[in-house]
């Protein structure tokens, strides 16, 4: 009898756990398809270690301290005991990823290598994390391959103006947008319409100047510096619904707070930005921010 029991009451949690699969197999598979594609191990370390535990009380006097006198030049020198350094990162994929998308995580340290004085260079201004900055950087653009990066040297995915009059008479054509003063003219590229018009910069350090503008003067965005800007090696708690933890690194939170905000539209935009955080060490450049 006791046999039976256990054996309904098993069917009946196997019963159940496929019933909620069923449910939710779209949301499954997304996630699945949408991280699968990525170069990236898709978790939060438990390895994590904040500022003070690294660093001691330093990190923290030195936090408080501005960045407006940093030589960010120096925070990329290999000599600089806090700098990132590419084959460290190399060796630790290589070991965690074997030669699983091998070609498209070089890619990403390409991008890295190519931009982290731009991230550092904002960071200095702003207080935004140069990690958070470039993994926008690199999921938006797909490490700078997309046709905005290529065309119109657009990292973030930051659209052009609508005119008060939009489509006044009828038609949508590029008479209804203007472009931003650090950017030259818009692109119609299609994005959540066929209609959306991109801004088009010169130079890359454009489109970055542009991005820490948005996050630092929009209200919809600049909560997060005044919530974040001084939480840099430190955990933060949030809803544990996004990592399936409440205390999450404070990149994950930035991360978190830019999906709230509606940067963008992607399901999980907040934690493919943690993930490739996480998986090419980007911390480490707002570590050698503080420090340095």
């Amino acid at each position: 009898m006791d046999k039976l029991f256990k054996g309904f009451l098993y069917g009946l949690v196997f019963f159940f756990l496929g019933y909620i699969a069923f449910l939710y197999q779209r949301d499954i598979q997304n996630y699945i398809i949408g991280i699968a594609q990525l170069p990236i191990v898709a978790e939060l370390s438990k390895d994590f270690k904040t500022g003070l535990e690294i660093a001691g009380r330093d990190f923290q006097q030195k936090l408080q301290k501005e960045f407006g006198n940093k030589n960010v030049n120096t925070l990329l020198n290999s000599n600089n005991k806090w700098a990132w350094r590419r084959l460290d990162i190399e060796q630790k994929l290589l070991n965690s990823l074997g030669s699983r998308q091998l070609v498209q995580r070089q890619r990403y340290l390409d991008y890295i290598d190519h931009h982290a004085l731009m991230a550092l260079q904002e960071m200095k201004k702003s207080r935004i994390p140069a990690s958070v900055t470039l993994a926008q950087g690199i999921l938006e653009t797909n490490a700078g391959d997309s046709f905005i990066a290529r065309k119109a040297n657009n990292h973030f995915g930051i659209k052009c103006y609508k005119y008060k009059n939009y489509k006044a008479d009828g038609y949508i054509d590029d008479n209804d947008f203007y472009h931003h003063q650090l950017a030259y003219d818009c692109v119609q590229i299609k994005d959540d319409n066929a209609w959306d018009r991109f801004q088009m910069y010169h130079s890359s350090a454009e489109s970055y100047a542009h991005h820490t503008l948005l996050l630092a003067k929009e209200p919809r965005y600049n909560w997060m510096i005044g919530k974040y800007g001084n939480k840099i090696g430190y955990n933060c708690q949030v809803e544990s619904t996004w990592f399936g933890q409440e205390m999450v690194p404070y990149y994950a939170a930035w991360c978190i707070g830019l999906k709230k905000s509606g940067y963008a539209t992607g399901k999980y935009y907040a934690q493919k930005l943690a993930f490739i955080i996480e998986t090419y060490e980007l911390w480490r450049f707002d570590y050698a921010m503080v420090m340095s």
